[in-house]
């Protein structure tokens, strides 16, 4: 079994998309593996950061092209970048650039971590209950404060 659907995924590519021969071909070489397919047309990945379906199918195929191994340790790598540039900047480091770099990285790894494990819609179900949960401790917390201060006016 492919790790992506080629002739689906192939449906899916614009029409004027650059380099859509080489595509094919890398497609067409795609390795198999005893494992569930990764394109399950989920949706809720693409909308999260703008994501387009290209973006998807560029995605589809790095992980077809590379292998879940190595793009998992790719992604291993790539958070280690963003950290790195994280500590240079507490250090006194002007490299907001460079962060801005690492966290497109990290997102584009992170985007096929989703695919190849198929769990966006897990992942934005839970996004969105630990947003939720950092609103209500933050609104305690804004609450306590407010209440402290107060306390301190009487």
């Amino acid at each position: 079994m492919r790790l992506v659907d080629a002739d689906e995924l192939l449906v899916r590519l614009p029409d004027d998309l650059p380099y859509k021969g080489a595509v094919k071909r890398v497609l067409a070489q795609a390795p198999t593996v005893d494992t569930v397919p990764v394109t399950h047309g989920h949706t809720s990945l693409l909308g999260y950061w703008k994501r387009t379906e290209n973006d998807k199918a560029v995605l589809e195929l790095a992980l077809s092209t590379y292998g879940p191994r190595l793009q998992t340790l790719v992604a291993i790598e790539e958070m280690s970048e963003l950290q790195k540039e994280l500590v240079k900047h507490e250090r006194g480091a002007d490299n907001v650039p460079h962060i801005a770099e690492e966290i497109a990285d990290v997102q584009i790894m992170l985007d096929q971590m989703t695919i190849l494990f198929d769990c966006a819609d897990a992942v934005q179900n839970l996004h969105s209950a630990k947003v939720a949960r950092l609103a209500k401790r933050l609104d305690a917390e804004q609450s306590a404060a407010y209440a402290d201060a107060g306390e301190e006016m009487m």
